[in-house]
Order: structure tokens, then C-alpha cells, then sequence
């Protein structure tokens, strides 16, 4: 998932089939992603377009493709700034706990065993 074209190009190759670009999606789904986006920064009317851009790109991957196919659960390592998690990440966190979808910091030495616990639980339900 990338937010443009040249975003990372040196490790993205735009012919592969796991390629998604923001930019390249129909404008009324990347307003409906922009919109929710900004549901869940407190500063959206701060943010550049490319900041905004990178936020909708963190709904898309936890959403699925058009909404369409949200992922089961999130296993994320956000930065840590000193008042706790930071980043782009967390947008993803906060979009994930809105939809009930399970998010572990695996950061978090506890998360990180509920988590194990979890997939340990849900193992024969997951597609791998």
C-alpha cells in the first residue's frame, strides 16, 4: 500500500500484484477514505495532503480494498513518543479498535503474549 507513485520507489515495484496506490483508486473512493481518515486524527486540518494521503493509505490496510475485506486483527509496533504511541501507526490502531478489530502493541511486553495467546486460541479459524 503506498500513498503515490514515487512513495519508497526504490522498494516498491509497481508491477507486482500486491501493488496499491492511493492515487491511482477512483476519487470517490479516496474522498470516502480521506473522510474517514479524518475521523481519527485530532489535527486533520494541519496535516499536508501527502500526510493525509499516508492516513487514508492506513484505513485502506486495515479496511481492505474498498471496505470490503477489513483484516481479522492488528499486530503493531508504533513508535513510542513520551506520552505513549505516535504515528502513522496509531491511526491504524484507532481505525482498527473503532471497527472491533483486536489491536496488540507487540511493543508492549504484555500485548505481545496476548497476542500469541490469541492466535494460539484462533489459529484453525485464520487463513495463512
Amino acid at each position: 500500500y503506498v500513498p503515490w507513485r514515487s512513495y519508497n520507489k526504490d522498494l516498491v515495484s509497481s508491477g507486482q500484484d500486491y501493488y496499491w496506490n492511493f492515487s491511482e483508486v477512483s476519487l470517490d473512493y479516496q474522498e470516502a477514505l480521506l473522510t474517514e481518515a479524518s475521523q481519527f486524527h485530532p489535527a486533520w486540518e494541519f496535516l499536508s495532503n501527502e500526510v493525509r494521503a499516508l492516513m487514508a493509505r492506513n484505513v485502506a490496510i486495515v479496511l481492505g480494498d474498498r471496505n470490503k475485506e477489513p483484516v481479522k486483527d492488528v499486530l503493531a509496533l508504533p513508535k513510542m513518543g513520551n506520552s505513549g504511541p505516535e504515528g502513522g501507526t496509531v491511526m491504524a490502531m484507532k481505525v482498527a479498535a473503532y471497527y472491533h478489530i483486536p489491536v496488540f502493541n507487540i511493543g508492549n511486553p504484555q500485548e505481545l503474549e496476548t497476542a500469541r495467546h490469541w492466535f494460539q486460541l484462533n489459529r484453525n479459524e485464520r487463513q495463512l
